[in-house]
């Protein structure tokens, strides 16, 4: 063993320590680098590291030389080029029109997909669905999108690093994504709480507490169960299959549209009235 251990110059634990810590490094950097699915930048990277090895073992002092001086310089390039792919990518997708304007029941299909890849992603992504009340002064939105829910966005979001993990996305009832990595703007009402509502989870308590007060739909996927609970008016409802899950949303856009389209005929009829 230790004869296995001297031809790669490891001679103290000291020295495996740092082969750790240099490992992690370049784990995370290809692992980030993988996130870019257009400019292969990866395919680059592992390129040139074959012929930093090659010229170590061959020999080639020059080229080892090279490296050990231009490789800042070469992490910076690669960090611009794949940062830029990644923000041409994103509003690319945030830009692009669709066809024709998307059913209710396709982006509800849509962003059940998304929540359980956010799941396969370990990033534990709360849905939020704005409804007549607006939620501008209650979400914090760092990241607006603004965009019609369309599948290359959602996979590009939820793929990103950009996305934090236990934070809203923010969708409107119309199909809309609105904002990402929401937070609510203030903390509940600790006197609300309930003894029955300590079992929750903090993002069930937040949601009971706002949907009480608000028109909103929030929901959520158990990482274990693959159930989905859903919230709204102040009620809980659990351990729902997706396609329940889009039932129970439907019944509540249904209901919210049509309150929407008879404040719209009697503000239209008030004005009419009016003039």
């Amino acid at each position: 063993m230790y004869h296995y251990l001297a031809l790669l110059n490891i001679f103290a634990i000291q020295d495996m320590l740092e082969i750790l810590f240099f490992s992690a490094i370049v784990f995370s950097f290809v692992k980030w680098l993988r996130q870019d699915q257009h400019t292969n930048l990866l395919t680059y990277f592992y390129l040139g590291a074959c012929i930093l090895v090659s010229a170590y073992f061959l020999d080639l002092q020059n080229i080892v030389l090279f490296y050990s001086a231009s490789w800042p310089i070469m992490v910076l390039i690669f960090i611009v080029i794949h940062q830029k792919s990644l923000q041409k990518n994103y509003v690319a997708a945030r830009t692009l029109i669709p066809n024709k304007k998307i059913d209710q029941t396709t982006w509800l299909t849509l962003t059940m997909s998304a929540l359980f890849k956010s799941l396969q992603h370990k990033k534990n992504t709360i849905f939020v669905i704005e409804g007549n009340d607006s939620l501008d002064e209650f979400i914090h939105q760092p990241i607006t999108v603004n965009s019609p829910i369309q599948k290359q966005l959602l996979d590009m979001i939820i793929e990103s690093s950009t996305l934090l993990t236990d934070h809203i996305i923010l969708l409107s009832q119309y199909g809309k994504l609105i904002a990402l990595n929401g937070t609510w703007q203030k903390d509940i009402d600790p006197l609300w709480l309930d003894k029955k509502h300590e079992s929750y989870l903090p993002w069930e308590q937040e949601a009971l507490y706002w949907s009480t007060y608000l028109d909103a739909l929030i929901f959520n996927a158990d990482s274990l169960t693959k159930k989905i609970t859903i919230i709204a008016h102040g009620t809980r409802i659990t351990h729902l299959t997706s396609d329940k899950a889009i039932n129970v949303i439907e019944q509540f856009l249904r209901k919210n549209l049509s309150t929407t389209k008879l404040q719209e005929i009697q503000k239209n009829q008030t004005e009419g009235a009016a003039q």
